[in-house]
Order: structure tokens, then sequence, then C-alpha cells
């Protein structure tokens, strides 16, 4: 009888790990059509903002300003972006973002991935392109409030 008590006891627990896991993995629904606003955790200089539709699936219009950063830095001036829209699932969104040229020439800046969190909240990394010098490639922190 013991035995049986045992294992029940070791099943539940894997199952609450189970069920434990899957809450952490999973973000909360964004707010359905607002525009959230941030900035990077480590330099308060650069912001981000994004926009979620209005049925909340997708996440628009990811724009990092002044810069898309990386850990080269950059000159000149700002240059404008644009980005891919986003499908959102399970509470999380990875975007595309591209500079643009004065020719209108897309090149790719970079990848914004984001997790929507209570509180009309959002967080997430910035990742340069790899098309740059390894050394200039790091990942950067942001998070955003609707």
């Amino acid at each position: 009888m013991g035995s049986m008590r045992a294992r029940f006891a070791v099943v539940a627990l894997a199952l609450a790990l189970l069920v434990g896991t899957t809450a952490i993995a999973l973000g909360d629904p964004p707010v359905k059509g607002a525009k959230y606003k941030g900035a990077l955790t480590t330099n308060s200089s650069v912001t981000v903002s994004f926009k979620v539709s209005k049925n909340g699936k997708m996440v628009t219009r990811f724009v990092p300003k002044p810069t898309f950063p990386n850990a080269c830095g950059s000159g000149g001036p700002p240059p404008k972006y644009v980005s891919t829209p986003a499908k959102i699932k399970h509470g999380k969104f990875k975007a595309k973002v591209y500079t643009v040229t004065t020719d209108g020439t897309k090149v790719l800046a970079g990848t914004a991935t984001g997790v929507f969190r209570k509180h009309r909240t959002a967080k997430g990394v910035l990742k340069p392109s790899s098309a740059l010098p390894p050394a200039c490639v790091k990942k950067f922190a942001y998070t955003a409030k609707a």
C-alpha cells in the first residue's frame, strides 16, 4: 500500500512540474490594438515601440530608436526602420527588423523577439544581424508597456 502512495506522489509531482514548466514557457495574451513602448534594460537611450493588431494575433511596426543596437556602435544619421508583421503564438512573437536605405532597399538590421506578460507589459530581446562582424553581435534585452 505504501508503495502505491509513493508512486502516486511521484506522478503527482511530475505532473505539477510539467504544468509549472508549461506556464513559465508561455506568455500572456497581449493587449489587443495597443501600442507598446519601452527601452533597453541596459541602455535607456535606445527605445522600442510596436503595435499589436486589433485582433491580438500580430505584432506590427516594431521600431528601435535611434538605431538598432549592436556591440560595435554606428555613426551617421539614424536610419529608417521597418519590420515584418510577426504572428503572436502562445503570447510570443519574433519579427525581422530592416533598415531602409536611401534608394528604398531593405537590409536586415536584426530580429526582435518578445513575450507578453501581466500588467500590460512585454519583455524581449533584440539581436543584430549576423552579417555584422561576430564581435558586434550581442543580444540586448528590452521591456515595454502598453
